[in-house]
């Protein structure tokens, strides 16, 4: 009889203990605090170098290409509100449309200090016998989207970001021929200077651009001088295009996203082969370096591929990318370690930008490969980070 309830009791303390057990893991996973799809985009993987940035008014604007029915591929903008339910949505670049050559694919969208936006996509034509060749169209619209004008230019190569420069104009990354460039444009669109990249072969991939403290610009690349020769670059000029410093960092496979930290240094995120094989995949990986571009510490965080890369109001990194096929998001310190993460299993996909928000939130969007949607999720720290 007491070995009886000596066993009752074992078993009872024991289902208490995985009771609290399975709590604490409860109270310590991330939390979803809203999940958007964004559906009737074709293709939104190809070169998506930034496919959500933060709207003016706190919400968010997304770059897209749109599978219309009428067979044409026009760049798509979806406005959305500060929860990600979306406000309305443009397309440009259809048939139909005033530009004189049809924008097939919609890159990146950024909002503008008059509140409205610019949206960069790239053209293709044939010429020299037919060989397809690339340029860009810039469409600078209103609050609503509706197109103020556009510039199309078959000198812009493969163009992939944009941002608004201090004093007016815009900053536009991307790769041509030539290798990696950062262009300089006026208010109205047209060119004023293109710097390109010293290291790496032609159409590099090219992460977003971005804007730094001194007014200059970053483009993280990553150069190819060979079949596998592949490595982590950052190209970082002043203001007016004279290039500051170039980063070659040659441990480091690729290199996708960037951000500005408080000593004035950087922090890259990529992807990497890592210490050891990851079950057939690379290594989410980051690279720190100083105000003059120098390397100080390579990070390999976790199985996967890292694509994105923003800068938290406690000091931190919010990270993103995919593990295992599936979109993910991580949190990491300052020296690159992880404090929490998250992984998105209900679909195959990436995320290919992020957003850290003022209540200590991450939302990360990106391109799903199961369904031709744009996935856009908002993840809370959870209780105890």
């Amino acid at each position: 009889m007491k070995s009886s309830t000596a066993a009752r009791l074992l078993l009872l303390v024991t289902g208490l203990l995985g009771l609290v057990t399975l709590t604490c893991q409860s109270a310590n996973r991330p939390k979803i605090a809203w999940a958007r799809r964004f559906r009737d985009v074709i293709n939104p993987s190809y070169g998506q170098a930034s496919c959500m940035q933060a709207a003016p008014d706190g919400g968010y604007v997304l770059a897209s290409t749109e599978n219309a029915d009428d067979a044409s591929f026009p760049m798509l903008m979806i406005k959305t509100n500060a929860d990600g339910e979306e406000q309305w949505r443009q397309r440009y670049g259809s048939p139909d449309s005033s530009l004189e050559l049809p924008i097939i694919m919609g890159l990146a969208a950024q909002g503008t200090g008059d509140g409205g936006y610019v949206m960069l996509g790239t053209i293709e034509w044939s010429e020299f016998g037919g060989v397809p060749r690339n340029g860009a169209g810039l469409v600078k619209t209103d609050s609503s989207g509706i197109t103020e004008w556009t510039r199309l230019s078959r000198d812009w190569g493969y163009a992939n970001s944009i941002a608004q420069a201090s004093g007016g104009g815009y900053a536009i990354g991307g790769s041509g021929e030539s290798g990696a460039f950062i262009l300089r444009t006026d208010p109205q669109g047209d060119s004023l200077w293109a710097t390109t990249s010293s290291v790496g072969g032609a159409y590099n991939e090219t992460g977003p651009l971005q804007l730094v403290s001194d007014g200059g610009f970053v483009l993280p690349f990553t150069a190819q001088s060979g079949s596998n020769d592949m490595h982590a670059a950052l190209l970082k000029l002043t203001s007016d295009g004279t290039v500051s410093w170039l980063m070659d960092e040659s441990s480091v496979h690729s290199c996708r996203g960037v951000c500005e930290t408080p000593d004035e240094g950087f922090m890259l995120v990529g992807q990497d082969s890592g210490p050891q094989p990851a079950l057939g995949e690379g290594w989410f990986s980051l690279v720190c370096t100083d105000a003059q571009g120098e390397a100080k510490r390579v990070m390999h965080v976790r199985a996967g591929d890292g694509r994105a890369i923003d800068l938290m109001p406690d000091g931190n990194r919010a990270l993103a990318g995919s593990s295992r096929d599936h979109p993910c998001v991580v949190k990491a310190d300052t020296l690159g370690y992880e404090i929490w993460s998250a992984t998105w299993v209900e679909d195959r996909g990436t995320f290919t930008s992020v957003k850290a928000t003022a209540d200590g939130g991450i939302v990360a969007a990106g391109p799903l490969s199961n369904t031709p949607e744009i996935l856009a999720v908002k993840f809370m720290p959870p209780d105890r980070e």
